[in-house]
């Protein structure tokens, strides 16, 4: 059975975080998607656990039991999901532990691996919106 694959990205400023993910399912096929959110990140570790609660709620919305796999460009959350590092950060508690409610629902075999960030396929569309959004700022 073919998996789904999510790549996951996120940007951020001092008010606004840009997500994106990037699906490549091979029955609906491939599509991006991206949001920006209200929120003050403190780091880029916490954007990018934004970027994958996107991920994980696209995935949900998908009503998938195709086995899943989703790329990461940030090491340490990857490395957190799979509970291979603690959560030392009180700032990233909160998205933490959002992450991984969202994780543990889904209802598929799924995983998480690290990539290089020019591997990334959701980068391009997370800065893209990013400069847009501050071009018009």
């Amino acid at each position: 059975m073919w998996q789904t694959n999510i790549y996951t990205d996120a940007a951020y400023t001092k008010t606004h975080v840009f997500v994106a993910a990037v699906i490549i399912d091979p029955e609906l096929g491939n599509y991006a998607l991206s949001e920006v959110i209200e929120y003050t990140a403190t780091s880029s570790c916490e954007a990018e656990y934004l970027g994958l609660i996107f991920g994980i709620k696209q995935l949900l919305k998908m009503h998938s039991n195709r086995p899943v796999k989703f790329l990461c460009d940030n090491d340490a959350v990857v490395n957190q999901i799979k509970k291979l590092y603690a959560v030392k950060s009180k700032d990233l508690l909160k998205v933490y532990n959002a992450a991984e409610v969202l994780w543990s629902s889904i209802p598929a075999h799924k995983k998480i691996v690290y990539i290089l960030g020019k591997l990334n396929l959701a980068d391009r569309h997370t800065r893209s919106l990013k400069r847009k959004y501050i071009k018009n700022d």
